[in-house]
């Protein structure tokens, strides 16, 4: 039986609904706690401004089982990432055909074959993205929720967000039911992905330190490698701070200009040693401006630096690596356990390379021009608004089908979450009352040289996102998503 109280505080809703001046004031409420919890974003315009964070009125409904399965295969998820970035011949393989028609792979690719990846010591911090799914219209939204499994959106490999504020956003929502005198929910797991990454950052110098030895007065350091208009500043400084090193954050064009390597292989940089790398900029395109930018990013992953993520780990993350693995015969190939594959394989749905002339990949690309609803047209590129639905997808695969930019391309089914009511909290704009989907995410973490695993694990914490049913991506810092908390119905 459901956990009546759970329930209590999920059909709050139905009071609000109802009383549109108490949605306002409530709505201050959320605000003002998430500000003054850090969960802010900069101000696009105004310097030295910050926004809150967009978040839901309300937390999220979910399933204890769906959420317990997803978070006991996270340790096997980060093995099968690291274990992909570490065999050349496979990541080359399945990525030559991208490759060929876009210059951002093809550049990734050239530095990953200049790094003896085996030799290097590495840290990641992945997070495995999921859409509760469950295709009966007939059954209620709560119903549905306990009837669903999660479905694997994407696997994040690079810059991964919100271990900072996610991990508030229950103290958000506690504060918003307390408002409304409705029980909180228990803090069993809040926070514990904060210690977890930013203990990692601090093991990872440690074991830099241990294998590279302090020089003098020369101080070993974390840097962070950022955009030059970063709005997402106070998540990455909580993670920073969690850490307690020394940290500078520079851009790549700074980096270039003030960084340079010694015969060892220390990055070097301003009369500091650079230990740690934590990329949270270099997943897109535009952040690389010139060729400079490049030869920084190639100079870094060439030094004795521990990388977070290295370019291996980063080039795993892509949609076609994710769309290989999804065939039972190639995850075998690193994954030897049956029954932790069969538990991989059950979350994924269909996935096929949209330049394929397999006969599997040509009826589901036919079907997708008829009944687009049941898709989504991905591109390897991460960071949100890139992919394509309903009406566009059909115009975009009508231009990319048959011709070499295909290669591009992933089809995928589309996941059918059930939808919730929540009201959607944002700066500057009126409180919203819309049918919303929630997508959680699964901090891991890992470090490693090649076969040597030395910290793999994950966080009990999850990040919740949602947004309105009708929208396709799911990024809070772009403007797509709300950042959400979970109430877990303990049995089905």
């Amino acid at each position: 039986m459901a956990d009546l109280r759970t329930l209590a505080n999920f059909h709050v809703i139905e009071t609000l609904k109802k009383n549109p001046k108490l949605v306002e004031e409530v709505s201050e409420v959320a605000k003002d706690a998430a500000s003054s919890l850090g969960l802010l974003l900069k101000d696009p315009v105004i310097a030295d401004a910050f926004l809150p964070v967009p978040v839901t009125l309300l937390p999220s409904l979910t399933s204890h089982h769906a959420v317990h399965e997803v978070l006991q295969l996270q340790p096997e998820i980060n093995l099968l990432m690291h274990r992909v970035s570490h065999d050349r011949n496979f990541l080359t393989q399945s990525l030559a055909g991208v490759s060929s028609v876009d210059p951002f792979i093809k550049s990734l690719l050239n530095i990953y074959n200049q790094v003896d990846i085996d030799a290097q010591w590495e840290l990641d911090f992945i997070r495995s993205d999921y859409l509760l799914h469950c295709n009966d219209p007939t059954l209620s939204f709560v119903d549905a929720v306990k009837a669903g499994s999660y479905k694997q959106v994407e696997v994040n490999m690079i810059c991964i967000a919100f271990a900072g504020l996610s991990s508030r956003m229950q103290d958000v929502h506690n504060r918003v039911l307390n408002f409304l005198e409705c029980d909180v929910v228990p803090a069993e797991n809040a926070g514990d992905v904060l210690p977890l990454y930013g203990g990692a950052l601090k093991l990872a110098h440690g074991v830099y330190s241990k294998n590279f030895p302090a020089t003098g007065k020369r101080q070993q350091v974390l840097l962070t490698v950022i955009h030059p208009e970063e709005r997402n500043t106070m998540d990455q400084r909580m993670v920073e701070f969690e850490s307690g090193l020394l940290c500078l954050r520079r851009t790549f064009q700074q980096i270039g200009e003030r960084a340079t390597l010694d015969e060892e292989g220390r990055l070097l940089i301003e009369g500091l040693e650079v230990a740690v790398v934590y990329y949270r900029v270099g997943y897109a395109p535009p952040h690389y401006a010139s060729d400079k930018d490049w030869e920084t990013r190639l100079l870094i992953e060439k030094s004795s630096a521990i990388k977070c993520p290295s370019v291996a780990h980063q080039l795993s993350g892509f949609k076609k690596i994710q769309q290989e693995l999804s065939r039972p015969e190639v995850l075998v190939k690193f994954i030897s356990e049956k029954s932790v594959r069969d538990r991989m394989l059950e979350t994924c749905v269909g996935q096929w390379d949209v330049s394929s002339s397999a006969e599997e990949a040509t009826k589901h690309i036919q079907k997708a021009f008829q009944s687009p609803e049941l898709y989504v047209l991905k591109p390897n590129r991460e960071g949100g608004g890139n992919n394509f639905y309903d009406g566009q997808l059909i115009s975009r695969l009508k231009e990319v089908y048959q011709t070499d930019q295909a290669k591009e391309f992933i089809l995928m089914e589309r996941i059918l979450p059930p939808l919730q009511e929540n009201f959607l909290v944002r700066p500057q704009k009126p409180t919203e009352l819309l049918h919303t989907v929630s997508e959680i995410g699964i901090f891991g973490v890992i470090i490693a040289r090649g076969d040597e695993i030395i910290c793999n694990a994950f966080a009990k914490d999850i990040l919740v996102r949602t947004k309105a049913s009708t929208v396709g991506e799911g990024g809070v810092a772009t403007g797509y998503a709300c950042l959400s908390s979970a109430i877990i119905l303990k049995s089905a």
